[in-house]
């Protein structure tokens, strides 16, 4: 008998515990969306060196869909600003030396790194994973975390 009451109570327990709790309001959730802000590109041919407004290119990564998506508003058809806006396969490559190299859609755009805090990202195309290349751009980014409501 007294089995049976235990078992009785544990599955009462359980069947309240698996229950879907109606104070939780979806609609209430946050999401938090990082966004990367291309601030300067240096490099190319000719040294270029030229800083960016901070809502003029925006790249946000995706992660659980591998998408990149670039919101590029710079109209200004001389200076490089990197991709188009879009949206753009991504992956990582990691190298023997565990350098991080991003690759867009199917090219080879440049190794990774992030400031010690985490709120700079910077792409150097110039550093490859099949080693250095000449007259490319170097793209630093601040991030902005953004929290949708």
């Amino acid at each position: 008998m007294k089995t049976k009451l235990v078992i009785l109570f544990f599955s009462i327990f359980l069947f309240t515990n698996c229950l879907p709790d109606d104070n939780n309001d979806i609609t209430n959730q946050e999401t938090t969306v990082i966004q990367w802000h291309l601030v300067n590109v240096s490099g190319g041919i000719s040294g270029d060196n030229h800083s960016f407004e901070i809502d003029d290119v925006i790249w946000i990564f995706d992660e659980f869909n591998s998408r990149l998506i670039i919101q590029n508003n710079n109209d200004d058809d001389v200076l490089e600003d990197g991709l188009n806006s879009g949206n753009y396969d991504y992956f990582f490559i990691n190298d023997n030396d565990d350098n991080l190299f991003l690759v867009i859609d199917i090219d080879e755009y440049g190794l990774i790194t992030f400031s010690q805090d985490g709120e700079i990202l910077t792409i150097d195309r110039t550093n490859q994973s099949t080693g250095n290349v000449a007259d490319e751009y170097i793209y630093e980014f601040d991030k902005q975390t953004i929290v949708i409501n």
